[in-house]
């Protein structure tokens, strides 16, 4: 048999030629001996028909006595003719029913391999191993068309597509089947992966990210996130609200976020957001956007907010002025958006000041606190004072309270002398009064620091703290657990 494309001699039977992959259309040979057959049938009928009218026209020249004889043979003649073309008609006919259905089962036999799923996959793969691309692209285009939709085949058109480096056809496909829903999760993530691939081979991570974030969150794009840029959000609705709102920004994607509060189009050389916004009374149009490490930026996000809030001022200092004979903790409120400074030497406090932080302990003795109050703005308020007299009768006094720490920092050879030096360090050590406290459960303390002092006169805090008992003078080193109470250590 030979291939009617290349000409080569190929195996009787086969579908195809295994020299240039042409699809083989096998179309039965006529019988020699029945074509001669029927040749000589038609031509024996023939034959028959022209004698048989020529012995009726000499018969009708013939004398009218010979009437009955002649009908007699006529009746002969015509029933040999008619049985022998009845033969022959039989015969045709049974012939051209098994042509008929040969080429019938012929015609079912290719038009099932046309139309059939299975059978054209396969045939696609094999042009696919034998690196016949542009066959296998055209076989997978033709499954396509038979089924109308086909995300396995699409994907696999892409992939061919792509090996013959038709890029941009390729990643349409991909997106193609990466859209399909009903498509099997693995194709949609592998279809996913091949376009994340083409683009971070390009380097176009803009495009990259604006395809999965159209994409979206899901289970196909959860591995991707570090090539997304998500926009902004807002921990607060646009709108007015009646007092100082902390905005807060942040980003899915991560990335540094800069804003404009201003109303001006942030860029890369605005604020970067690291903390709250704190926005007081006035008008507010915070601009931000989000950019990631592959230097992809977001949709600049806006919104505005009215703030109608009276921010007070003054200080609340909780602690009342007067006599206290036990110990005391000195509270303030502080205000969201405000800052408190203090002063406890009589002097008026400014921003430069001491910043109150949390709960101050009441020193021993007469003392007068100053407090102000600053917002944002830098505008502060009126200042507020209090004087306080902490009177405790104790049977121990400050200086005792030290002198003990000393004696016990000697007693296990931290120190030699009573004046702190050790060898150690070149300098010294010194024990010095901070306040008093009460330590639940436990009762009232001087509280002591341990400081060291260096030859040059500069003194820094090493963080240990010590405790003297305020009526039977036991001391005690003083650590902090996991709650931040203090915790008791005998010498």
């Amino acid at each position: 048999m030979i291939c009617p494309k290349c000409g080569k001699e190929i195996e009787e039977g086969k579908l195809y030629c295994e020299f240039c992959g042409e699809e083989i259309k096998i179309v039965p040979d006529f019988d020699p001996e029945i074509e001669n057959s029927i040749t000589q049938i038609l031509s024996d009928v023939a034959d028959e028909a022209i004698e048989w009218q020529s012995k009726k026209n000499a018969e009708a020249e013939s004398d009218t006595s010979d009437t009955d004889e002649d009908s007699d043979e006529d009746n002969r003649l015509r029933k040999e003719f008619l049985t022998k073309n009845l033969k022959a008609v039989g015969i045709m006919g049974a012939i051209f029913i098994v042509l008929i259905l040969a080429f019938g089962l012929l015609w079912f036999f290719l038009d099932y391999r046309y139309t059939n799923y299975e059978y054209q996959l396969d045939k696609a793969g094999k042009h696919v191993s034998k690196g016949e691309l542009r066959e296998a692209a055209e076989t997978y285009r033709h499954i396509i068309e038979l089924k109308g939709h086909d995300s396995l085949a699409t994907y696999y058109l892409a992939n061919v597509n792509l090996a013959m480096g038709d890029e941009e056809s390729a990643l349409l496909l991909y997106k193609e089947v990466v859209a399909d829903d009903s498509a099997e999760i693995d194709l949609r993530y592998n279809s996913c992966k091949s376009t994340v691939d083409l683009y971070v081979a390009r380097g176009n991570y803009k495009a990259l990210s604006d395809f999965l974030m159209a994409v979206g969150d899901n289970d196909i794009t959860n591995s991707f996130q570090e090539y997304k840029c998500s926009e902004p959000d807002f921990s607060y609705d646009e709108g007015t609200y009646e007092e100082i709102i902390p905005l807060k920004l942040s980003s899915k994607s991560g990335g540094d976020i800069y804003y404009t509060v201003d109303g001006s189009t942030p860029t890369t050389e605005s604020e970067t957001y690291s903390s709250p916004i704190f926005l007081e009374s006035g008008d507010h149009v915070v601009s931000a956007f989000t950019l990631n490490s592959y230097g992809v930026e977001s949709r600049i996000v806006s919104k505005k907010y009215h703030i109608d809030a009276d921010v007070p001022l003054t200080p609340e200092v909780l602690t009342y002025s007067g006599d206290y004979t036990s110990p005391t903790l000195i509270e303030v409120e502080v205000f969201e958006g405000t800052r408190v400074f203090y002063t406890t030497d009589g002097t008026d406090p400014t921003s430069s000041s001491m910043e109150y932080k949390g709960p101050i302990h009441m020193p021993l003795g007469k003392s007068e606190y100053r407090f102000i109050t600053y917002n944002e703005l830098g505008e502060c308020g009126e200042i507020t004072s209090r004087n306080y007299n902490l009177n405790i009768k104790t049977n121990v006094s400050i200086e005792a309270a030290q002198k003990a720490i000393v004696d016990g920092m000697i007693e296990i050879n931290k120190i030699y002398d009573a004046d702190g030096r050790s060898m150690e360090i070149y300098g010294r050590y010194l024990y010095l009064y901070q306040y008093v406290t009460n330590i639940d459960n436990a009762g009232d303390f001087y509280i002591i620091a341990e400081i060291m002092e260096d030859e040059n006169g500069v003194r820094t805090r090493t963080g240990a703290l010590f405790a003297v008992g305020l009526y039977d003078g036991k001391r005690y080193r003083l650590g902090l657990d996991e709650k931040n109470d203090y915790v008791f250590f005998e010498f």
